[in-house]
């Protein structure tokens, strides 16, 4: 949808197979294999990490998903210090979406993100 607005939000349970398929769709071109990622992947590896859930975002354009972000939270131990962190990782934007995406939304997904709490691991 060209010229609509690009929302970015947090993720919600309704938007896991899109965003799995925005994951499958993006990937498929660049891996090896057929994997396809389904509800097992999405629970490994968004809410199966011992230092707790990913921060999920989404960008959305009309009612179609054109983008997702993925913070995985991690921790390291330095000088005797525990850290809490998050990684990028997964980070997708359809092919349409890609320039207006990150011309016009970088900061705000970032924001977004770095905003976020990091949840505690149990």
């Amino acid at each position: 949808m060209k010229g609509s607005e690009i929302r970015i939000r947090k993720v919600t349970a309704e938007d896991k197979d899109n965003v799995l398929g925005l994951l499958n769709s993006v990937f498929s071109e660049q891996q090896r294999s057929n994997f396809v990622r389904g509800a097992e992947y999405w629970d490994w590896k968004f809410y199966g990490s011992i230092f707790g859930n990913s921060i999920l975002t989404v960008a959305e354009s009309g009612n179609s998903i054109v983008g997702f972000d993925h913070l995985w939270p991690w921790s390291f131990v330095k000088h005797a210090h525990t850290f809490n962190a998050v990684q990028p990782c997964d980070t997708v934007v359809h092919p349409n979406y890609t320039e207006r995406i990150v011309q016009n939304n970088e900061k705000v997904w970032i924001k977004r993100s770095r905003d976020e709490r990091i949840p505690d691991g149990d």
